[in-house]
Formats: C-alpha cells, structure tokens, sequence
C-alpha cells in the first residue's frame, strides 16, 4: 500500500512538472511599423495585431496605441479597434527615431502594455551605396584566375629549372 502512495505521489508529482503555465494574457502578434525597422518613407498609420480580439465597452475604446517622436511629441491620432487590430493614423514629418507604446485590454479584461521603436532614416542615409563584399560568381572566377596564373609561374619555373 505504500508503495503504491508513493508511487501515485511520484505520478501527480511528474504529471504537475510537465503541464504548461496557462497564459490568458493577449500578446501582440505584428506590428506595421516593425520593431526596430529603419524605414525611407514615413508610414502613414500604425497598426498593431494581437492574438485576441481586443475589449470594446459600448462605443468606448479603452485601448490605446501612440507614436512619440524623440521630443516625446505625439504623432498618432485617435486609435480605433477592429477585432484583434489597433491601429492609428500618423503624421510623420522628421528623420528620426519614434517610440510606439500601447495598453489593450483583452477580451477578457486583462490588461497588456509593451512599447518598441522603429527610426525614420534620412533620404541621404537610405540612399549611401555600400560596398558588398564578393561572393558566388565573382570570387570563384577570382580563384580560378588566381589559380591558372600560380599554375602558369609554376609551370615556367619548372621548364626553367630543366633546362
């Protein structure tokens, strides 16, 4: 009989272990403007997608979503909610690095919060031609020249040394 306790205990012990924390909370799924992007043009709207439809009181919105400039001005409008979307219009007019925050409820009362930023680059920025480095076809007719020409010394050191 003892055994068997123990035995059951070690079961629901084991069977406690494996069981995955329940996470009732919405979480944000995409975001237009995304995280940490560099953009050339400025967005028109931000809009952000959770995993849940959003909470709705009536005709109150109690979600907001806000774009803040490196001032800390805001650039975005009045947020309105569409099922799991929030989204705003904004009214970007400088280079620089903005900081979206948000506070949605879900559908069953809980509240999330997050915030991330994305930057606006200047044209000159955008534009600036990089170098890349050399890869697929360049660099192997690179080597392969490189090689015929080590091969093509060798071959005349060797038909000189004979002589």
């Amino acid at each position: 009989m003892v055994l068997l306790m123990k035995r059951a205990l070690w079961a629901i012990f084991f069977l406690a272990l494996s069981i995955a924390p329940v996470n009732a909370h919405t979480s944000l799924v995409s975001a237009n403007p995304q995280e940490q992007s560099i953009l050339a043009e400025a967005p028109l709207a931000i809009s952000l997608m959770f995993d849940e439809d959003l909470l709705l009181l009536g005709d109150k919105n109690p979600n907001q979503v806000e774009v803040l400039d490196e001032a800390g001005i805001k650039v975005s409008g009045v947020a309105t909610v569409n099922g799991p979307i929030i989204s705003a219009p904004l009214t970007i007019e400088n280079p620089g690095r903005y900081k979206v925050t948000y506070r949605v409820a879900s559908a069953d009362g809980h509240i999330v919060e997050g915030n991330y930023h994305f930057t606006l680059a200047s044209p000159e920025v955008i534009n600036q031609p990089t170098e890349l480095p050399e890869v697929g076809p360049n660099l192997l007719i690179r080597v392969i020249w490189g090689l015929l020409i080590v091969s093509a010394i060798g071959l005349v050191a060797l038909l000189r040394f004979r002589k």
